[in-house]
C-alpha cells in the first residue's frame, strides 16, 4: 500500500486544495487529474495520475527562481 501524497494549502489564499478527476484531450486516454483550491478556484496544472496532479499542486516557485525569470522579461 502506498501513502497517498499530502496536497499543500492553496498557494494564493492559502485555502484548502481538493483533487478530481474527469475527461481531458491532454492525454490519450482521455482522463486527467487536477487540484484545484476550494476557497478561490485556484487551479494547478493537469496530471495524467492523480499523484502527478498533486505534485504539480505542490510545486512551489522559489524567490531565486521567479528573480531570473523576471530578469528574462527585461
Amino acid at each position: 500500500m502506498c501513502e497517498e501524497i499530502k496536497l499543500e494549502p492553496c498557494p494564493f489564499c492559502g485555502g484548502k486544495a481538493w483533487a478530481y478527476s474527469g475527461t481531458t484531450y491532454h492525454f490519450e486516454s482521455g482522463w486527467g487529474w487536477i487540484c484545484a483550491c476550494k476557497s478561490c478556484d485556484a487551479q494547478g496544472q493537469i496530471g495524467e495520475t492523480k499523484a502527478a496532479a498533486i505534485r504539480n499542486w505542490n510545486r512551489r516557485i522559489t524567490e531565486a527562481s521567479s528573480s531570473i525569470d523576471a530578469e528574462d522579461e527585461q
